[in-house]
């Protein structure tokens, strides 16, 4: 809790970069290139030994299942584990660095702070790669 009260300041203001700039001769100030927003669903379903991802457009009911390999076999299923090392998080590594059972503790309500922390590092990273993959395949579709 205390790292997100910490990140919370930090977070405000992101997007001013897109803003016009002042200054110049017949310039204005103001609002520059627009923010698209879109509404959008996002399902997990964090399984003990697989996750997987489907975003949902609610207003055409249109979905889309995120592959996160190119492997033939499955790419929409994703390994329910994460790598930590030198405090970093990655959904990629070395098996020396991997942490999986990530969701066993919660089920059997056997859960440390530490067990939290390792699963919110996940679904993050699972968050990020979603929004990547979503923002350079369909995002223009939108528009």
């Amino acid at each position: 809790m205390a790292k997100l009260k910490y990140f919370l300041p930090r977070l405000t203001r992101q997007w001013t970069h897109l803003e016009r700039q002042m200054g110049g001769v017949g310039t204005r100030g103001g609002p520059g290139e627009a923010q698209i927003e879109i509404d959008m669903v996002v399902g997990i379903d964090i399984g003990t030994s697989s996750t997987k991802v489907i975003i949902q457009d609610p207003s055409t009911d249109n979905s889309w299942a995120i592959p996160f390999t190119n492997q033939a076999r499955n790419p929409y299923l994703l390994p329910s584990q994460v790598y930590l090392k030198d405090t970093r998080y990655k959904l990629e590594g070395a098996s020396a660095n991997k942490l999986s059972e990530l969701k066993l503790p919660l089920i059997f309500q056997e859960y440390t702070e530490e067990n939290l922390e390792h699963l919110t590092a996940f679904i993050a990273l699972v968050l990020r790669q979603s929004r990547e993959w979503f923002i350079r395949n369909i995002a223009y579709l939108l528009n």
